[in-house]
């Protein structure tokens, strides 16, 4: 997903932040559910105690601003992520050495 220099500075200090916060297995139960189950999510700047890899991706998408929609990050799966991406941010996938940062 292409990203302004200034979002992308703002996603880096993000992932910084989470700098060793433990895994959340509390909430991992909750991506096996059908997304039409899952609530939806407002605030999205509140810092998690604990975070999971989809989970992570999705909230750094929403702090990059690719994307406008509310999922709640603590129950979004891996493909639900890749879904959430490609389908409703046109992000598309790459091998990381097409990966330019600038």
């Amino acid at each position: 997903m292409p990203v302004a220099p200034e979002r992308f500075a703002h996603g880096c200090s993000f992932l910084r932040s989470l700098q060793g916060l433990r895994y959340n297995y509390y909430d991992l139960a909750k991506t096996v559910l059908p997304r039409s189950w899952k609530k939806q999510r407002a605030a999205l700047d509140v810092a998690p105690a604990r975070v999971f890899c989809s989970q992570v991706g999705l909230m750094l998408c929403f702090r990059c601003g690719v994307l406008a929609i509310e999922e709640d990050p603590a129950a979004c799966s891996p493909g639900e992520l890749f879904d959430i991406v490609c389908k409703e941010a046109g992000g598309v996938p790459c091998l990381q050495d097409h990966i330019v940062i600038s």
